[in-house]
């Protein structure tokens, strides 16, 4: 079958060739016209001549004198013509020849053929018409035209051929014919014969030649028309089949060029839209075979995750699906891909399950159309039988044709045993539930319950009960910083002590985390519960050795009376929470009994809330600044901005007396925002003083820690026209913890900004390494409570020794504080800290007295 290309060149070469034919055609016409019209031309010229000949001799002949005999007749115009034309056809070979006719000659040889008589019969019915011209065949089958032109009787004329008696004499003599011709008659024709096939010819080789210009012509342009289709046309159609040829084969992106806006540019349009509507179309088929995939495999993933068997089950026992645990049940070299009856995955048979002792649930279920429940023994490969519980469901087709069963398969084998394991269990439960797990003691719920029959008991006896509330001191510390196992060894340790302590019918019972209780009933005196409390705070002070870890505790009692102090177990409690707390106030490793003046204490913190909601707007609260060192030249590196309360009555309040109260309170936000604007205010202040190489340290609340303290920031150094670098935030440890990947978008914005960043109390939280490595902090500040006590325990000497190793490794600078003692700051250079801040290097100090002992210093 022919392509197109072949189709349209032979189109185009048929139509050309048709062109080709018919302006030849009309060519040779328009030519045979023409050569037709030049040969009457001819003609009239030789009829013109022959015209001129006639009078020439006629006129000079009568002119002459000359007698009209034998020798002169040839000059008379008619027998001159003949001769002439008879002397003519000797010097042309086209077969041209002329004469003047008549229907009465004189001369034989001028007597008129019958194509000449028809002519000047023709001029005798039409003597208007000057000339004709007509084409005739010969008797020998020769094709000629004919020309005639009329030759009428003039004045002249009448001279010779008028009557007889007025012809001159000789021609009397002479002629007897061709007389009695009047003024205006047909005397005869000039005839002129010309052969058709010298027409033919000059038609022939004229429209030859312009033939071939034609066809010269007529190539060039149906080259050209072609190469322009194949241009515009072929090519593109071209590009449009390959494209589809791609597309067929499954190359979604190909595409075709859409230049213009004739039908194919639309046609490629068209394609480009529809390709792009098929990949759409193939990719949202992909999507949802995909999808079907993953469904499939979905749906397989969740139920091999079920423990339990799973069978769905069609009517003909075959089984569809099952999960992985009833796959288990087949031999390992069971073929996958096989379709196993049900009774053959579960029971290895090759009957269906029938009987009372059996029942089949397939059955079952197509006979009720109803769940139903069975327990049938299975046999798995390699495993004794076991029961199981079976839940067969109906399995519904789409158009409500039940065709099988869903079976769900639990085995209960050691079900009789749980249930008589648990009942042995319940006792244990009862305990549990009583008892702390870590410890044994009794727990909350007991501890309220025995410290109610001591109430009840003590009402009936008279004798008072004590409730000691103890609280273990920097246990989370020792939690955290050494690990929950120490911890727990720990917190059995102080059990297993506190038990030994105590009397048989005392009481001690563990609250949760590091809280211990006990319950002294019958007391002879509030003294012996003091005594009880001394005992306790010797007894848990002694070394105790944790996973090879050397621990010395120490504890903070709380000791409530019964009936003197509160009547009801929570007020007991609270009153004992409150001593607890008034002891670790007053230094840890102590008791305290409630007094009433803890409750008048609460009073005086609810007033102290009232004075510090208006601190700020009163212009009350100031910093107080402590220096820090470079501890490897001992120079002024920057300061820690220390809030107080210069209360107009109580004087100068520490922050450790209201800064919890704000914590609780949500007013340390706006007293947070003040630190900050102000440490800012005054860092500018002192580098006006050309003091530019310090920077100050704030720190920033749990509460504060939130991403609105970023705008806070912003504020604070554009007020003040603060570069960040000399701004430094240090945040505790747990803070960053207790959200970290919030925390890392807070701090990495505020690094972005140039603001140093400090952990501050660094080794009392609970830090992962992996968040730690990515805070994007500057330095880490050693908590004070390591620095404090390691001149004389070896552990924090080793946990700041770790402390600065992994700061070196992660490179972040590091910083002690609380250092206090020469022994501390020689053996904190020893470990190779950085920066050091503590009463000894400077404690802290008003703004003024700070400028006076380190900044003017350095400005003069």
């Amino acid at each position: 079958m022919l392509g197109l290309k072949s189709r349209l060149l032979l189109t185009i070469g048929t139509v050309f060739l048709i062109a080709f034919g018919v302006l030849t055609y009309i060519d040779y016409q328009d030519t045979r016209k023409e050569i037709a019209e030049s040969l009457i031309n001819e003609a009239r010229s030789i009829r013109g001549m022959m015209a001129a000949t006639r009078r020439v001799y006629r006129h000079q002949f009568m002119t002459s004198g000359l007698p009209l005999n034998e020798n002169t007749l040839g000059f008379l115009p008619a027998h001159a013509l003949s001769r002439i034309s008879r002397e003519f056809s000797n010097w042309v070979t086209t077969g041209l020849s002329f004469n003047n006719v008549s229907d009465r000659p004189r001369n034989p040889d001028l007597k008129a053929d019958r194509i000449e008589m028809e002519a000047i019969q023709h001029f005798r019915d039409n003597p208007g018409q000057q000339e004709r011209m007509i084409p005739f065949t010969t008797p020998e089958g020769k094709s000629f035209y004919h020309f005639s032109s009329p030759i009428w009787i003039t004045k002249d004329c009448l001279k010779c051929h008028g009557k007889p008696e007025d012809a001159p004499p000789g021609i009397r003599e002479m002629y007897e014919a061709s007389y009695h011709y009047q003024l205006g008659d047909l005397k005869g024709i000039f005839s002129i014969k010309l052969p058709a096939e010298e027409l033919e010819r000059r038609a022939i080789n004229q429209v030859w030649n312009s033939s071939l210009n034609y066809l010269f012509g007529f190539f060039c342009t149906f080259l050209a028309v072609f190469l322009l289709i194949r241009r515009t046309v072929l090519n593109r159609i071209t590009a449009l089949t390959s494209a589809t040829r791609q597309l067929a084969a499954g190359d979604y992106t190909t595409r075709v060029p859409t230049a213009g806006s004739d039908e194919i540019a639309q046609v490629g349009a068209a394609f480009n839209s529809m390709t792009e509507a098929i990949a759409v179309r193939t990719q949202h088929m992909e999507q949802s075979e995909q999808a079907v995939r993953e469904k499939q495999q979905f749906l397989q993933t969740v139920i091999d995750g079920v423990i339990d068997p799973i069978m769905v089950i069609r009517k003909d026992y075959r089984v569809i699906m099952m999960n992985r645990a009833a796959r288990n049940c087949l031999p390992d070299d069971a073929p996958r891909d096989k379709i196993y009856h049900c009774y053959e995955a579960s029971h290895h048979r090759n009957t269906p399950c029938s009987g009372k002792d059996h029942p089949c649930p397939l059955q079952q279920v197509m006979d009720q159309a109803a769940p139903v429940t069975l327990i049938h023994e299975h046999h798995c490969v390699g495993m004794k039988p076991r029961m199981y519980e079976l839940d067969a469901s109906p399995f519904w087709e789409s158009d409500g044709t039940l065709i099988g069963i869903i079976e769900t398969s639990k085995d209960i084998t050691d079900q009789l045993a749980t249930e008589q394991q648990l009942r042995e269990n319940e006792a244990r439960l009862s305990h549990l539930a009583q008892h702390d797990a870590l410890t044994g003691l009794p727990n909350r719920l007991l501890f309220h319950d025995r410290l109610e029959h001591a109430m009840h008991k003590a009402h009936r006896t008279g004798h008072p009960v004590a409730v000691l509330f103890l609280d273990l001191d920097r246990f989370k510390n020792i939690n955290d910083g050494l690990g929950h196992d120490v911890g727990d060894g720990m917190l059995k340790t102080v059990s297993t002590r506190l038990q030994r302590a105590m009397r048989e019918d005392d009481t001690v019972a563990r609250l949760g985390g590091d809280e211990f209780v006990i319950i002294l009933e019958e007391l002879p005196d509030p003294g012996s519960a003091a005594a009880v409390a001394s005992k306790c705070l010797t007894t848990l002070s002694r070394r105790m050795v944790i996973n090879g870890i050397e621990i010395f505790p120490t504890v903070s009692i709380g000791i409530s009376l019964f009936p003197d102090d509160a009547t009801t177990v929570d007020g007991l409690m609270k009153c004992a929470d409150t001593a607890m707390y008034r002891a670790k106030d007053a230094g840890r490793n102590s008791f305290q009994f409630y007094t009433r003046d803890m409750n008048d204490r609460t009073v005086k913190m609810l007033l102290l809330e009232g004075s510090l909601r208006h601190a700020i707007s009163k212009n009350q609260l100031c910093l107080f600044y402590q220096p820090k060192f470079d501890l490897t030249n001992d120079l002024l590196v920057g300061m820690e901005a220390l809030i107080r309360w210069n209360h107009p009555e109580k004087g100068l309040i520490p922050p450790s007396d209201f800064i919890p109260l704000a914590e609780d309170t949500g007013m340390i936000i706006p007293i947070g925002e003040w630190v900050i604007q102000e440490a800012c205010r005054q860092i500018k202040a002192w580098q006006k003083l050309a003091i530019d190489h310090l920077h100050v340290a704030v720190n920033i609340s749990a509460r504060h820690f939130n991403p609105m303290i970023i705008e806070t920031i912003i504020k604070a150094l554009n007020k003040n026209q603060l570069e960040p670098r000399f701004l430094e935030l240090e945040i505790t440890e747990s803070v960053l913890m207790d959200n970290a990947d919030s925390a890392i978008e807070i701090l990495t914005r505020l690094r972005e900004m140039g603001i140093s960043l400090s952990i501050d109390d660094f080794g009392t939280g609970y830090s992962s390494l992996s968040y730690l490595k990515r805070f994007p902090i500057a330095s880490l500040k050693i908590d004070r409570s390591f620095v404090m006590d390691m001149t004389d325990d070896s552990n924090d000497a080793a946990i700041v020794s770790s402390i600065v190793a992994l700061a070196r490794n992660m490179d972040l600078q590091v910083t002690a504080e609380g250092i206090e003692t020469s022994r501390q700051l020689e053996l904190i250079k020893h470990l190779g800290c950085d920066h050091g801040q503590g009463y000894l290097l400077g404690r802290p100090m008003p703004v003024e007295e700070f400028e006076q002992r380190y900044l003017l210093p350095l400005h003069t």
